[in-house]
């Protein structure tokens, strides 16, 4: 082999390892693998700022104390229905809808259906 053709084939070698650590890379780097090893690794972190997040969650869409009304003369609490709270109860609605199913698809997954025993026939008790 001539200098040229080595120097050639020692460039596609050097290609196909840049290419292999390119794959190793991005499946490494995509988002998803990187979600999926901080939620492993930090489990109990992304717990509690699930658990924070709900409560301020629920803080903002659905205040405790319900605000009085003070122009109201009989003194009966008024209804707070803002504009956010007229767009949001269906929303909150649906995603509750999508979350059971969710779970439910989840759940199912879990536990696989119980397979079937092959049927015998007469002749094999015999």
């Amino acid at each position: 082999m001539t200098e040229k053709e080595l120097i050639l084939r020692d460039l596609d070698h050097a290609r196909a390892a840049i290419h292999v650590h390119m794959g190793e890379t991005s499946r490494e780097w995509h988002p998803k693998a990187l979600v999926s090893r901080s939620i492993e690794n930090y489990r109990w972190i992304w717990v509690a700022g699930a658990v924070v997040a709900g409560v301020i969650a629920v803080r903002v869409l659905n205040p405790f104390r319900p605000r009085k009304n003070e122009r109201d003369i009989s003194g009966k609490v008024a209804t707070n229905r803002t504009l956010a709270a007229l767009v949001t109860s269906p929303l909150i609605g649906m995603a509750k809808k999508a979350a059971f199913t969710l779970i439910a698809s989840r759940i199912k997954d879990l536990f696989p259906a119980p397979t079937a025993a092959p049927s015998q026939s007469p002749t094999e008790f015999r």
